[in-house]
């Protein structure tokens, strides 16, 4: 008997693990639509897996959520519910006082400068497995922080020229009305992977300025 468990489940094992071997190595399909205007926010995601074979729908309005899984034609609702619902359960979370948060020791972090300089090495790295078949759009972006605004635009102005089909991208920022506005479609395949190098470089980098931090360099 229990030979014939350790068999089970070194064949679902076997399974599991060829079923992620074949996820990384095929290409993941994928577009998005959206239209962030003033009259109508919604958007549109599918993401296609083993070359169609699995595809995920996913469909955003004022009114409706829907997330919808097919898998050989058949199509399965996996989640559907209005926005208003998303929210309505209220957090438990507990509120702490000041004198909790002053006893709790506090953890060298990165500065804002080296968040800064991290996705300056990383963007570009985690944008290259992505190959944009369909790139344009025109959006208005801005944050209840003009800070961020100017450095969201300011990545955005360092890699427009820098990949292919960027050019067709129009990005304004908005530093008095925070939110995203306007329309923009893109489609194209994800090399999953080429993010194991770059998720190890990534580490490395973070784990290098997060030493240099606690050494006071």
């Amino acid at each position: 008997m229990l030979i014939f468990i350790a068999k089970l489940f070194l064949s679902i094992l076997s399974i599991l693990l060829g079923i992620i071997i074949l996820l990384l190595l095929i290409p993941v399909g994928f577009r998005f639509q959206g239209d962030f205007s003033e009259e109508e926010k919604n958007f549109t995601v599918t993401v296609a897996l083993f070359y169609g074979v699995i595809r995920l729908f996913m469909d955003f309005d004022f009114h409706v959520l829907r997330l919808q899984l097919v898998f050989a034609y058949v199509r399965l609702t996996v989640y559907h519910k209005a926005p208003g619902d998303l929210g309505s359960r209220k957090s438990k979370r507990k509120v702490k006082t000041d004198s909790e948060k002053s006893e709790k020791p506090q953890k060298a972090g990165l500065h804002a400068t080296d968040w800064v300089y991290l996705a300056r090495r990383l963007l570009p790295r985690l944008l290259k497995p992505i190959r944009f078949k369909t790139l344009q759009g025109d959006l208005s972006l801005g944050f209840s922080n003009p800070a961020t605004t100017g450095m969201v635009y300011g990545i955005y102005s360092m890699l427009k020229y820098r990949f292919r089909n960027w050019e067709k991208i129009t990005l304004r920022a908005n530093f008095v009305q925070p939110g995203i506005r306007g329309e923009i479609l893109s489609a194209g395949v994800i090399y999953l992977h080429q993010y194991i190098s770059i998720l190890i470089f990534s580490y490395k980098q973070y784990r290098r300025l997060l030493r240099n931090r606690k050494d006071g360099k």
